[in-house]
């Protein structure tokens, strides 16, 4: 949908380093301060002027990918890096197509 005559993706584009900026510090205080990321909603939102709901999505799905990551290479550095793990997600019709062959 457009706001301010750009979609989405538009003004994803042309904010691409606020954003990303944005989203470290997102990212850092939810790993280090235990942090949930709907806390970043407002402000983030208010500057990439977004809907809550996009911001709210690409805030959890920056947080999972950011603390998957981390577990990841915790198993790897523990267990070494023949290590194996398995992804268990709940694979409904909110799941997206990027995500349903992780089930």
């Amino acid at each position: 949908s457009n706001f301010g005559k750009l979609n989405w993706s538009e003004r994803l584009w042309n904010n691409q380093d606020e954003l990303r900026k944005d989203v470290e510090r997102m990212a850092s205080h939810v790993m280090l301060r235990g942090r949930h990321p709907y806390e970043f909603v407002p402000e983030i939102r208010k500057k990439q002027k977004q809907t809550v709901a996009n911001t709210k999505r690409l805030l959890i799905t920056e947080a999972a990918r950011v603390q998957t990551e981390a577990q990841k290479l915790h198993y790897l550095e523990t267990i070494g890096k023949d290590a194996e793990y398995e992804f268990v997600a709940k694979r409904d019709e909110k799941t997206s197509k990027i995500c349903r062959h992780y089930d």
